[in-house]
């Protein structure tokens, strides 16, 4: 009897470490798939003010870009929008324009989009959108020199951005 019991909390022990494990694994493989690396840089920015945020590679590697956001919006969609640019040493890296909303962008030319931590909310003639959404890929940088990012992006008439933060992972 007593013998049973043990073997019964190990099999499930055991079987609990695996869940676990698997969990971890399917997280960090989604993060592999979806190509958001370690971050690097975190910081909010407001819509309809010009932003400017610096990072400092830590690596050779491509760097990506992302945009954290929580909009609120009156109507079917919302909108986004807005030139940014990257540059290192005085050098630009690229120019690009957000045009973000629901089913587009997240930039001006994309082929794919790539989003993570998606949830929207319709009610009647309202809604809510947060999501975490690749914005383009920096190019290899020198590690050590400082990047900068400048922008200044605006909401379309009944959108609302609550929340918004540029996020730089390797």
């Amino acid at each position: 009897m007593i013998k049973e019991k043990h073997m019964r909390m190990y099999v499930v022990r055991h079987l609990g470490i695996m869940l676990l494990v698997a969990v971890g694994g399917a997280v960090s493989g989604c993060n592999w798939l979806l190509g958001y690396g370690e971050e690097v840089a975190r910081e909010q920015v407001s819509a309809g003010t010009p932003f400017e945020v610096t990072f400092t590679p830590q690596s050779d590697e491509p760097h990506q870009l992302w945009l954290a956001y929580d909009v609120a919006f009156q109507g079917e969609d919302f909108a986004l929008q807005g030139p940014f640019e990257a540059a290192q040493d005085g050098e630009t890296l690229g120019q690009w324009t957000l045009e973000l909303a629901t089913e587009t962008g997240p930039v001006q030319g994309a082929r794919s989009r790539r989003a993570r931590n998606t949830v929207k909310i319709l009610y009647e003639d309202r809604g809510t959108m947060k999501s975490t959404v690749r914005l383009v890929e920096l190019p290899s940088l020198p590690a050590g020199h400082p990047v900068t990012i400048r922008g200044d992006w605006t909401t379309a008439p009944g959108t609302t951005a609550n929340a918004l933060e540029l996020v730089v992972t390797d």
